[in-house]
């Protein structure tokens, strides 16, 4: 079973569903995507990501600063995210 969960309209919470379905739930129109995510989760789930681009950052407290901030927007540019 999956239940959604409307965040003031702007995007959802979705519990039950599985990985490989997240292509589903991003709008036609949205352009290119790109998947965020930590090195726990690509070690793990990366066979069920969409053939997008990742940005993988590493793990904990540590990576909680302005040059991991500055890493990603680095890594989405040259992926030519412009919003």
């Amino acid at each position: 079973m999956t239940k959604e969960f409307p965040n003031y309209k702007l995007s959802r919470v979705l519990l039950g569903e599985q990985l490989q379905h997240v292509a589903n739930y991003i709008p036609e129109h949205a352009g290119k995507t790109i998947i965020i995510t930590d090195h726990n989760i690509t070690t793990h789930y990366r066979p069920s990501f969409p053939d997008w681009p990742v940005i993988e950052v590493g793990l904990g407290e540590k990576i909680k600063t302005q040059d991991t901030v500055n890493f990603i927007v680095d890594e989405l540019l040259k992926l030519g995210a412009d919003r």
